[in-house]
């Protein structure tokens, strides 16, 4: 009995220092692959640097030919070249691997040190597909919480004008008020990040697009800090309530029209795959037959 128990008691020390050198060898594995990955990135940046000071000289030294034809052809390829380094290639936006400047919203929140830039293309398309989920679903809560609110309202005004004795519920409809202004902040400050997460991966989404989602943040916290008692505000929740929920039609109508319109500019090679949102105007003409009246009827209510 005592040599069975000393043999379990030698396997089980062989089988645990096993274990730990199998650890080791594989964090010795991680760790090369870690360096081997930080060189080749490091190398890709000078590379990608190389190319695009090629192709800034190129393009200058084409503006010196004199035969038309060939100057077309040049930059016909050179446009290719760029429109290839600027995403359309299958190595996606090759600029974000020149340690690209962090957005400031991303600096001010998590500082300069962190790298969301992804290598993976199933993982940098999952970004965009998350990003059109995250504002497919927000619209159904945009839509549908502002227009009970406002429906709760009106009746509120109905019973006190009436001066039936009938529960308003002004208490719970007010407080309904708050929490959709604090879901608003959040999901304009949610879209900010995600759409910064997409430029440092390679979307070319500009600036003003995520500075105005960041200036509908600050306005709902504004809103937010409103005092909720006073008449002024009632009448002025009131009618927000209506104008947001007819925002939420026209950004279900836009979020088709645009995710549809990009998967089309992508096939064609006009757009990188990162790309959410593009600043062409054509389309299917019959998405554009409701897009263009309620943009245009919403510009006048808000004037």
């Amino acid at each position: 009995m005592p040599s069975s128990a000393a043999a379990q008691e030698t396997v089980s020390v062989q089988a645990a220092e096993a274990l730990v050198n199998k650890c080791r060898a594989t964090s010795n594995r991680v760790s090369v692959y870690a360096k081997k990955l930080v060189g080749e990135q490091d190398a890709f940046a000078v590379e990608i640097k190389s190319l695009q000071a090629n192709l800034q000289s190129l393009r200058k030294a084409a503006a010196s030919v004199k035969d038309r034809d060939e100057q077309d052809k040049i930059m016909q390829l050179l446009s290719e070249a760029s429109a290839t380094i600027a995403g359309v290639g299958p190595g996606g936006d090759l600029r974000r691997l020149c340690n690209p400047k962090m957005p400031r919203l991303l600096s001010y929140l998590l500082g300069n040190k962190v790298n969301l830039v992804t290598i993976r293309k199933d993982q940098a398309v999952g970004i965009r597909e998350e990003y059109h989920a995250f504002r497919n679903k927000a619209v159904w809560v945009m839509g549908t919480m502002p227009m009970l609110l406002y429906l709760g309202m009106k009746r509120a005004d109905h019973v006190t004008e009436g001066g039936k004795d009938k529960i308003t519920l002004t208490p719970a409809l007010l407080t309904g008020l708050q929490v959709y202004l604090a879901w608003l902040c959040y999901f304009y400050v949610a879209m900010a990040l995600r759409e910064c997460v997409l430029l440092v991966n390679g979307s070319h989404i500009r600036s003003w697009w995520i500075s105005h989602h960041m200036w509908s943040a600050l306005g709902s916290l504004l809103m937010l800090a409103l005092p909720i008692s006073s008449p002024t505000v009632y009448y002025f929740a009131e009618n927000f309530m209506l104008w947001s929920a007819f925002q939420a039609g026209v950004m279900l109508v836009q979020n088709r029209y645009q995710k549809r319109r990009m998967y089309t500019r992508i096939a064609l090679g006009k757009n990188s795959a990162m790309d959410v949102v593009s600043g062409e105007s054509s389309g299917s003409a019959g998405q554009l037959m409701v897009l263009y009246p309620l943009l245009f009827s919403k510009s006048e209510d808000t004037s």
